[in-house]
């Protein structure tokens, strides 16, 4: 019979382990530095102490001074390349016998008794393989933190109005794009092939401000009730007002909608106005009926009826606000929810892990600035009809045909017109 012990919270994982290794290695010969240092940083590590070696070990080379483990424990103590109180060197993990542990700790140690064929000791180390473990778990780490950072601030840009909320998130995802790009770059590096296929970047265009004209004024509070209340409100006012329609038009998408009725009447509302059909709550409630069981759930035509009557333009511009406000904090919390699950696959190797991150970052931060107006999207041409259709050639002959005069009138024209001018 097995018995399962339940996990160690302060056991070292994997990748402390990776750590530990990679820092012995180059311990044990600082040669090794020129294979990582081009790609990892001494941020990348988990430990304090870890950073500080690392940090030490790659100025040291950088400034062509002697690297071996008495000169990084002097420099340790001395904090010529860390901001580590110089104490700290002094004993526990900068200490001498701390770092012999980690020489202790690698298995990337030269093998001194095996010989090459040219009379050299030869070496097995597998520093790369662990900077790479580090490098992913950085990357794991970073990835979690830019989720959570993206929550965190959606909640606040939300409780001002929608296009100071835009305004505040989508430079927020760009920004976050960013930071996965260089990843990807440092990942791409390390792997010694390009191995990230990025995808399209967008475009920075927008505002590019966080201030909106009343962006201090407190937005009310975005309760589930409060969401539900402001669809029905935001659709019965565009029943009545093509210009409100308009001014959502490029901004809001069915699926931006909580409730699913409310979601079908706007995709009802978005194809009978790009058919070029008028729109009222009559009209929409027998298109919902025609397209039968087999379309999207809709709002009953008794609640069509009733939803119209009770607002006004005034109200569908304030419940507009609270629909696109409610809609940003999804999208942003969606994108950030999912760079945590990602981040939690230990399945996803670091470039799957980023590719993952940046479709989601990427897709929120073009939703982001559909939201705030900052962007023509296919939801605008959704509720306008189509330009006339290009006339071909022969349709131009033909039309020419049926406009110009026969040819003797043409002339009876031309003399008329020069007797005229005489």
């Amino acid at each position: 019979m097995s018995v399962t012990h339940a996990e160690d919270p302060d056991a070292p994982s994997a990748s402390d382990l990776a750590a530990v290794a990679l820092i012995g290695a180059l311990l044990w010969d600082p040669n090794r530095i020129d294979d990582v240092s081009a790609w990892l940083q001494p941020d990348d590590f988990a430990h304090w102490a870890h950073q500080a070696i690392y940090e030490t070990l790659t100025g040291l080379r950088r400034d062509g001074r002697p690297t071996d483990v008495l000169a990084v424990h002097a420099e340790l103590a001395l904090g010529t390349y860390h901001d580590v109180p110089v104490g700290e060197a002094r004993n526990g993990a900068l200490a001498a016998p701390a770092l012999h542990t980690l020489l202790s700790s690698t298995p990337a140690t030269p093998e001194a008794s095996v010989m090459s064929e040219h009379g050299t000791p030869r070496e097995r180390s597998e520093h790369v393989r662990y900077g790479r473990a580090v490098l992913e778990a950085s990357v794991r780490r970073r990835v979690i933190a830019a989720g959570s950072r993206i929550e965190q601030q959606t909640r606040h840009a939300v409780e001002r109005d929608a296009d100071a909320a835009a305004d505040t998130v989508a430079p927020l995802l760009r920004a976050s794009l960013a930071r996965l790009d260089e990843l990807a770059t440092r990942i791409s590096s390390a792997s010694g092939s390009r191995i990230l296929e990025h995808l399209s970047p967008t475009s920075a265009t927008g505002k590019g401000s966080d201030q909106g004209a009343d962006a201090g004024i407190a937005r009310e509070r975005l309760t589930p009730r409060v969401i539900a209340q402001a669809e029905q409100n935001l659709i019965g006012s565009c029943l009545v007002s093509a210009e409100l329609r308009d001014h959502v038009a490029g901004r809001l998408l069915p699926e931006d909608f909580t409730s699913k009725e409310a979601a079908g009447t706007w995709q009802v509302v978005a194809d009978l106005a790009q058919r070029g059909e008028p729109v009222d709550y009559v009209l929409v409630a027998l298109e919902s009926e025609r397209l039968g069981p087999e379309g999207r759930a809709t709002y009953q035509p008794s609640e069509l009826a009733r939803i119209t009557r009770r607002t006004d333009v005034a109200s569908g511009y304030r419940a507009a606000d609270v629909v696109l406000r409610a809609a940003l904090a999804a999208v942003s919390k969606r994108a950030g929810r999912e760079l945590v699950d990602l981040a939690g696959d230990r399945r996803r190797t670091g470039p799957e892990l980023l590719r993952g991150a940046r479709a989601a970052v990427a897709g929120a931060e073009v939703a982001a600035r559909r939201l705030g107006g900052h962007s023509a999207t296919i939801a605008a041409s959704a509720f306008h009809p189509p330009a006339p259709r290009a006339a071909t050639g022969t349709e131009h002959q033909a039309a020419g045909r049926e406009q110009d005069p026969p040819r003797g009138k043409q002339q009876q024209t031309s003399r008329s017109e020069h007797q005229r001018r005489r």
